[in-house]
């Protein structure tokens, strides 16, 4: 994947060793899953798994903006929840997209609480890896409120959203 634009959102960065275990389901990372189609969430498509993010987040950014596009809309983000339960931290991940010049494609992901607590649990680690599985982006939470990245792909490329929490990650892939 060519990342177009990277530019992280968070005042902590630095490379960290990553785990090989999935903190939601308790399974090897490694285990193949079939990539979220991001081209179908800008067509109108559901996504099984996926929810409106002011139905999961209650954040002032989310107020009035319309979250879940419509056919052709052009922009859309969507969250999944997600439990770590040996830690018990409640965690959203929020994925959006907007089309930007011909195959372009605008791309931001983050990571918020949405558990008793305000803030991500310290070192929870957010990474972006290109189609080659490669890190390129990472960010660790210490005290912070939120994770995000943006960036910019072309129409059919791969990337893979990774979350990590002591000996726990989860891995998440996307298909624009």
């Amino acid at each position: 994947m060519s990342i177009a634009r990277p530019k992280a959102i968070c005042a902590f960065q630095r490379e960290i060793a990553m785990s090989t275990h999935d903190a939601a389901r308790e399974l090897p990372s490694s285990e193949p899953r079939d990539p979220v189609d991001l081209s179908a969430w800008l067509d109108g498509a559901e996504a099984v798994g996926w929810e409106d993010p002011k139905a999961v987040l209650n954040l002032p950014e989310f107020a009035g903006y319309r979250s879940v596009g419509r056919k052709n809309s052009g922009r859309v983000q969507r969250c999944k929840r997600l439990d770590l339960e040996r830690s018990g931290d409640r965690l959203a991940l929020l994925v959006g997209l907007a089309r930007a010049a011909a195959e372009e494609i605008d791309i931001w992901v983050g990571v918020y609480p949405t558990g008793e607590s305000s803030r991500l649990p310290e070192d929870l680690q957010l990474a972006i890896l290109d189609e080659a599985g490669d890190t390129v982006m990472r960010a660790i939470a210490q005290r912070t409120e939120s994770l995000q990245f943006e960036f910019g792909g072309r129409s059919g490329e791969q990337f893979q959203v990774k979350l990590a929490l002591g000996e726990f990650s989860t891995l998440e892939g996307f298909v624009l």
